[in-house]
């Protein structure tokens, strides 16, 4: 089954060309895309997909799209009518301080993956 994906992302350098591969490495062919010229500081984007097996949830690709910091809304629709699809995302994204406490946070020192061991 394919389904038509609606989403709504910031004009930022490099936020099409995250949200487009996120969907191709989650297992997902693009039937289709459409992308209409926008003069504000967001463009809406409409993609078609398909699963490439049946183990992929299309629910659960929305959750991964809806967590890039480029995508504002994600609304999914059954590409066969204009019936809904089980599930719609809609929620806002957190504010910049969010984004700047996920930032800090990524660059916490981490563990080593090596460690050096006394002979």
């Amino acid at each position: 089954m394919s389904y038509n994906l609606n989403i709504t992302i910031d004009q930022t350098q490099g936020g099409l060309l995250r949200t487009i591969g996120l969907i191709e490495r989650r297992g997902f062919s693009i039937l289709s895309v459409n992308l209409p010229g926008g003069a504000g500081s967001t463009q809406e984007l409409s993609v078609r997909v398909k699963a490439i097996d049946a183990n992929r949830s299309i629910e659960v690709l929305a959750r991964q799209i809806e967590r890039l910091e480029t995508v504002r809304r994600v609304e999914m629709t059954s590409a066969q009518g204009t019936a809904q699809a089980d599930s719609q995302i809609n929620s806002r994204k957190p504010g910049r301080a969010m984004s700047m406490a996920r930032a800090v946070a990524s660059m916490a020192p981490r563990r080593p993956v090596f460690e050096d061991v006394a002979t």
